[in-house]
């Protein structure tokens, strides 16, 4: 995981002062490596300046950034490659190292478009191409790494960056997400002007489009649109689910459990074994002179949902017995409906797998740290996401991602947990009256924190699945799984990326595995779900069959609640406001607005 920045302005000037904000935001991203800013000079007039930050993840050494090669091509990566070209990279190799090699070979604009296009995996780039005078830059098909862009209308200067600082801004200057419809190029090789090209993925032959999906982006296209090769696309047989017999159901729940644990593996295996602590004061074996690490390295964030401790389950099949697994919940406000099914899981899975350390944090967030925490940094990290939405879910995953509070271990003694467990679960910000068995300031070092988003929409999890089923039933499915699906990078991951990362931890997205997500598409949508059933069952029905297979007895009924009400921050500081306003919380009016104008 990485922060990358690239500034584009008229003339060679020392902007650092007024991008210091921007500077910290990128290097809490980072913690093992920070660049200065470097320059280059484009043919027409415009100074590039580009600098990083890094969490070192892949390869025995670290690989710092900006990376040039000898030609002069530049290139700042944010992500993680398992495969590339159908090729799977090694664990050992640094995929940031190995990306800018490929890059080197590449013979014309449109082979760096496919090299970038071939990538397996989540990633935001930013690259420079010395000779074709071209920057190149993007997200993934699902926008999984944040990247954000500030421009002036058909002007320069531009900055690119994994965050935002919203006093940068001008009224004819604001932030934007960079879209995922393509990969994007702004061409220099004309002297007279710079000019900004898409070029567009193919998306309607994965996921068709609908009467519902946005118009693309107002932006010149650049050319012929690019192939998906990772995804298979959806499945439009009209078969329902009674139609499917039981070995039918059953073949393809047994693919299915392989899928998702070799989704989980690949997001746990391309890491270093080492924690945050461990990084700054590494300790060492006597014998192997290797360094040890006996702290926590993986987290997830976990509401007691199906989905999250499904996630916790499949990283206990393929993690070493020995390391211990950190579930982070939040809360803020008495009885958070999430502390009820955070407790019930937190048992099921001490029951089940009790050779494994649970950790178990909850993270109790008064209103006064909500809105101190929100002016001092998570406003700037939500942004340019600016509904009540936002701030809701912005807020809560930022508190999930701090991960700092109160812990126990499910190694705990039986005794304890009947006597004290249910008074441990209760919303408690100022950590009054608690036993002397709970460590009441407890920050998790894990560098890796596991997420279980975008599973309902593959899966028919929403309330607009059931809608669509009931006015249009297995057609109506198969649009609205396409319509959510083309949406989701521009809905919540970009967002959540800057969230997490703020505190140094790469965040995982099992069920946004490719291979995964191409095995569900090609599923008939009577085969995923069976919106006919209750709440409990229908909804996610091939997600619960492998939980109840699991013997996940209880969470694999558990119905569906969405975070900011499992957490009760929705409405916490305003009662009447719908989810799709903007949140004047997250848009204040400065008192003193700073203008900054960097092409003088």
């Amino acid at each position: 995981m990485c922060g990358i920045l690239a500034l584009l302005a008229h003339v060679k000037t020392d902007e650092t002062k007024d991008l210091k904000l921007l500077l910290e935001l990128i290097d809490k991203r980072g913690p093992d490596y920070s660049s200065p800013l470097i320059e280059l000079a484009t043919n027409c007039g415009v100074w590039l300046k580009l600098k990083s930050s890094i969490l070192h993840l892949r390869g025995e050494t670290l690989q710092e950034q900006p990376v040039t090669d000898e030609d002069g091509n530049v290139l700042l990566f944010n992500g993680q490659i398992y495969q590339h070209a159908g090729r799977p990279i090694e664990r050992y190799q640094s995929d940031t190292t190995y990306l800018s090699k490929e890059l080197t070979q590449c013979k014309s604009p449109l082979e760096v478009l496919e090299t970038f296009a071939e990538i397996d995996g989540p990633f935001a780039f930013i690259f420079w191409h010395n000779r074709f005078r071209k920057l190149f830059y993007g997200r993934d098909l699902f926008g999984r790494k944040s990247l954000c862009m500030l421009k002036p209308h058909n002007s320069h200067p531009i900055i690119l960056s994994s965050v935002v600082d919203e006093r940068l801004e001008q009224p004819d200057r604001k932030w934007e997400e960079v879209s995922c419809d393509g990969l994007h190029c702004i061409d220099f090789s004309a002297k007279e002007h710079a000019m900004e090209l898409l070029f567009p993925w193919n998306l309607k032959a994965i996921y068709p489009r609908t009467e519902r999906c946005l118009n693309p982006p107002d932006i010149t296209l650049g050319g012929a649109r690019l192939e998906i090769s990772l995804l298979r696309p959806l499945n439009c047989d009209l078969a329902e689910p009674c139609e499917f017999d039981e070995h039918t159901r059953n073949s393809t729940l047994e693919l299915f459990e392989t899928k998702f644990i070799e989704a989980v593996r690949s997001r746990y295996k391309y890491n270093r074994s080492d924690c945050l602590i461990c990084r700054k004061e590494p300790r060492y074996s006597a014998v192997t002179k290797k360094v040890i690490c006996r702290d926590s390295k993986v987290m997830v964030a976990f509401s007691g949902g199906i989905d999250s401790t499904m996630i916790a389950m499949a990283l206990d099949k393929v993690m070493d017995i020995k390391e211990t697994i950190d579930l982070v919940t939040v809360s803020f406000k008495d009885d958070s409906p999430d502390r009820e099914s955070v407790g019930s899981a937190f048992k099921e899975l001490r029951a089940l797998r009790p050779s494994r350390r649970w950790r178990l944090i909850l993270c109790d967030i008064s209103k006064i740290e909500l809105q101190r925490e929100r002016d001092r940094q998570i406003r700037d990290l939500i942004l340019p996401c600016d509904t009540v939405f936002d701030d809701s879910i912005g807020c809560a995953s930022w508190f999930v991602g701090r991960a700092n509070g109160r812990a126990i271990d499910s190694t705990i003694d039986d005794q304890w947990i009947s006597k004290h467990f249910d008074q441990f679960l209760k919303y408690n910000p100022y950590n009054t009256d608690l036993d002397q068995e709970i460590n009441i300031d407890y920050k998790s070092p894990a560098s890796m924190i596991f997420v279980g988003t975008s599973i309902d929409e593959q899966l028919g999890g929403y309330s607009s699945h059931r809608k669509a089923w009931s006015t249009n039933g297995i057609v109506g499915l198969y649009k609205e799984v396409s319509f959510l699906m083309r949406r989701i990078s521009s809905r919540n991951l970009g967002r959540d990326d800057r969230v997490y990362s703020h505190h140094g931890r790469d965040v995982k997205l099992p069920f946004l595995d490719s291979q995964f997500v191409s095995f569900l598409n090609e599923l008939p949508m009577g085969l995923k779900m069976n919106l006919n059933e209750p709440l409990e069952i229908g909804p996610k029905k091939i997600l619960r069959e492998l939980a109840l297979k699991w013997n996940l007895n209880e969470t694999g009924h558990r119905v569906k609640r969405a975070m900011q009400f499992g957490t009760r921050i929705a409405n916490l500081e305003k009662a009447k406001e719908k989810a799709n306003d903007v949140c004047l919380r997250l848009r204040p009016k400065y008192q003193d607005p700073i203008l900054i104008d960097l092409t003088d």
